[in-house]
């Protein structure tokens, strides 16, 4: 019988050590941070429109099945669209949430990301013009999250965001540059005689 208390006190130890070194992780400096960059071979206008043409982002960003224009503002700040997902990690499910246009420039926009009583977010995208036509494009995102359990899982959910987001990178590179080049980016890169 003593043998049972030992083993039960070792495990309640260590579910403890565990939910301290997850609570200690959820509160460090760049708790919620990610960012990744990569250089495509277009130009930053035909990149950009990547990133908010519906049928364009349901082919490199994983899991999306569907986007819908929400309000009335179909483009610039306010712009909102709803993405519904679908991760085949948890049976296939499908949740959504809104995705809103906050600014935007020539060169980057930012926007925000929240769903309810799990998280939410910023991400901006910077588009850099590169020498030959082709663009650097970097993104940076800053998620909170909304309750304890969602914050001490933190240390795990963020990494995985991480991942998924370099391959949605990489395969937003493989579909632009198999891609035909729009008439503009043919315009801009056949030389005047």
């Amino acid at each position: 019988m003593k043998w049972v208390k030992v083993i039960g006190g070792g495990l309640v130890a260590l579910v403890g050590v565990g939910l301290l070194a997850l609570f200690a992780l959820s509160h460090r400096a760049d708790a919620g941070r990610m960012g990744s960059a990569v250089d495509i071979a277009r130009p930053p206008a035909e990149v950009r429109r990547w990133f908010t043409e519906p049928d364009k982002l349901t082919q490199w960003v994983g899991w999306l099945v569907e986007v819908k224009s929400v309000g009335a503002t179909a483009a610039g700040p306010g712009a909102q669209q709803e993405w519904f997902m679908q991760d085949p990690r948890d049976g296939g499910k499908r949740s959504s949430f809104v995705r809103t246009l906050s600014a935007e420039d020539d060169s980057s926009m930012t926007i925000s990301i929240g769903m309810p009583a799990m998280f939410e977010g910023r991400s901006t995208a910077t588009f850099r013009a590169l020498p030959g036509g082709g663009t650097r494009l970097v993104s940076e995102s800053r998620f909170t999250y909304a309750t304890v359990f969602w914050r001490l899982l933190e240390p795990l959910v963020t990494p995985e965001a991480q991942k998924k987001e370099v391959e949605d990178l990489a395969r937003l590179k493989a579909r632009i540059e198999a891609s035909q080049m729009s008439p503009t980016a043919i315009t801009s890169a056949t030389p005047s005689r």
